[in-house]
């Protein structure tokens, strides 16, 4: 069989069981061990697998959709996410907003009653906050990738490790407690690292559908994470274990609404 027959072979056989060893894999196509450790570490190069010890696990998809798409994946859930991130923010804060959509929506509800201070790589959260005069605003400048909407590179990066951040608010392409806090894209994920090691605490903004998947980039373990803020569908025995890491869990669309001030 040709290598490239077999590799996306194996590309089928993992995805299909989530996961398995190099022994089996060179069982099933008769070739020596070292063979598949070389298969595999070509389709990790090609971002089709996850090497691990001892063989490979499923790597999600990566076919990024422009970010208008993306954000109506999940819109309400998303929103309660956003809304609910916005509390945590308070005056004189400076805080980073990374460019996942979720995180792009909290700009929707940042208070205009406190000064806080911005800092994002996100063009459309420049965008949303240009006018905002409470806002002291501080765009990473960079490349622009235009599907994501994400200033990356080096004066990205430059821009970000001079700053002194109070709160970091990340998303995340797919979140396991095994892998902790993953990405697709390399210079995005980069960036949130940095945010995260600046930030006194860190919060991220994942809907349940992010969770228990894998991706390709690793941004950080979930015990990096302050606060996880998801929503409702998130299952029982997935919020038990990360609260055993521990981190906090809040789920956005079950929270209480906030009390009225009486006029």
């Amino acid at each position: 069989m040709a290598s490239d027959i077999r590799r996306q072979k194996i590309v089928d056989i993992v995805n299909e069981h989530g996961s398995i060893s190099c022994v089996d894999l060179s069982r099933i196509f008769s070739v020596t061990p070292e063979t598949i450790r070389r298969d595999l570490a070509s389709l990790q190069e090609q971002g089709a697998v996850i090497r691990t010890h001892g063989g490979a696990i499923a790597c999600i998809e990566f076919n990024m959709l422009p970010s208008e798409l993306r954000k109506q994946e999940h819109f309400e859930q998303k929103l309660a996410i956003a809304r609910r991130a916005a509390s945590f923010i308070d005056e004189k804060d400076v805080i980073f907003l990374d460019a996942g959509t979720t995180v792009s929506l909290v700009c929707e509800f940042l208070p205009q009653d406190r000064e806080i201070f911005v800092v994002t790589n996100s063009s459309e959260c420049v965008a949303k906050l240009a006018d905002k005069e409470n806002i002291t605003l501080i765009s990473t400048g960079g490349v622009l990738h235009r599907k994501t909407k994400a200033f990356t590179g080096e004066n990205a990066m430059n821009t970000l490790k001079s700053a002194a951040l109070n709160k970091a608010f990340i998303s995340a392409f797919a979140v396991s407690e095994k892998y902790g806090v993953m990405d697709s894209n390399v210079d995005e994920a980069s960036l949130n690292r940095v945010a995260l090691e600046k930030a006194a605490e860190a919060f991220l903004l994942a809907d349940a559908s992010k969770f228990g998947k894998i991706a390709y980039i690793n941004v950080c373990p979930i015990d990096a994470i302050s606060t996880i803020i998801t929503d409702s569908r998130l299952d029982k025995e997935t919020i038990a274990s990360l609260e055993r890491i521990p981190v906090t869990i809040v789920l956005a669309d079950s929270e209480p609404p906030a009390p009225e001030t009486e006029t």
